[in-house]
């Protein structure tokens, strides 16, 4: 599931379990938001103490406390992509089966 508690919950458990974390990369900014809740009332310094990074760039990261530091995909170019394959498939038509590279961006905000 990925929600803001369950990333509030995983890095729960991390802190539990690990002592010597400098550095957190989630595979969603709302993992990360929940994170920096989680960090924030175990009074560890976002980044001072732990660097945190999101992936995604949704709008609420620019304003969480810290801002968080995500990597921006262009979800404007995957769901062109997409609409242009789903059309193909409707259409019968024989679709390629390349892999596909989107460029992605590191957009630094306060958390890294």
């Amino acid at each position: 599931v990925v929600n803001f508690e369950e990333g509030y919950k995983l890095t729960k458990l991390l802190l539990e379990k690990q002592h010597n974390i400098d550095g957190i990369f989630y595979t969603a900014d709302i993992l990360a938001l929940g994170a920096l809740k989680a960090l924030s009332e175990n009074g560890i310094n976002v980044p001072e103490h732990i660097k945190v990074i999101g992936f995604d760039d949704i709008s609420a990261s620019a304003y969480s406390t810290p801002p968080l530091t995500t990597i921006h995909q262009s979800v404007d170019k995957i769901a062109d992509l997409a609409v242009k394959k789903l059309t193909s498939m409707m259409d019968e038509e024989e679709i390629d089966k390349f892999i596909y590279n989107i460029p992605v961006s590191l957009v630094e905000r306060g958390s890294a």
